[in-house]
């Protein structure tokens, strides 16, 4: 087997790899920081040194809501690794996402322009698939909260079609909460749909005050 120092000589890239993972339950934590380091050991290009995964922490989120995850499993592995050069270090940490990376030899690196110009074509690679993935979520998401929203209304004119509601009783008939709600009404009072009267909401009829 090549030592390290043979490795080092032949120009590869000794690094210390932090990796982080958080979720719950406590044992898929486990299996999946397992089954990353494993999946880390068959990469082509570098060789896993040395591994020290630290046993699985409960960590409290600080919810103080009910419906809110309350508390997360979290754990971390230190890894020691030699990549064959520096393009193979640049693939890792797109891949794996490390929190750290501490190279630990060499000390100097001299970088020549293919490597240079491979490491920025990957960077900006990522950056455009993030950057397409962030654009889909954002319109995904204001697909959903139009919809939602639509649905709210209704909900809440249907509610208020025969009687006047607090903000309290709108909240327990429709399930969301009190403060969140507030918003939604002053939205509707602002575009003139509702009306408020004293704490009670009433509903306006084609732009006005319900008799």
């Amino acid at each position: 087997m090549t030592s390290v120092k043979q490795r080092l000589e032949e120009g590869w890239i000794q690094a210390r790899i932090v990796l982080e993972i958080i979720g719950k339950p406590k044992g898929h934590v486990e299996k999946t920081m397992q089954d990353y380091v494993e999946k880390i050991k068959k990469e082509k290009d570098l060789e896993v040194l040395h591994v020290d995964i630290n046993e699985v922490q409960k960590q409290e989120t600080g919810a103080k809501d009910e419906k809110m995850v309350k508390e997360m499993w979290a754990t971390f592995a230190e890894l020691e690794i030699l990549f064959k050069n520096l393009p193979r270090v640049t693939y890792f940490c797109f891949e794996y996402m490390p929190s750290s990376i501490e190279i630990i030899e060499p000390q100097n690196l001299q970088v020549n322009g293919n490597d240079l110009t491979s490491f920025f074509t990957d960077l900006q690679m990522r950056l455009h698939e993030i950057d397409m993935i962030a654009k889909q979520q954002k319109s995904q998401t204001m697909f959903w909260e139009s919809q939602i929203k639509g649905l709210l209304r209704n909900f809440v004119m249907v509610a208020l079609s025969s009687r006047e509601l607090t903000a309290d009783e709108l909240s327990k008939i429709t399930g969301v909460q009190k403060n969140t709600l507030e918003d939604f009404l002053d939205e509707l009072v602002d575009k003139n749909e509702v009306k408020m009267v004293g704490e009670k909401y009433r509903k306006v009829l084609d732009g006005k005050k319900q008799s």
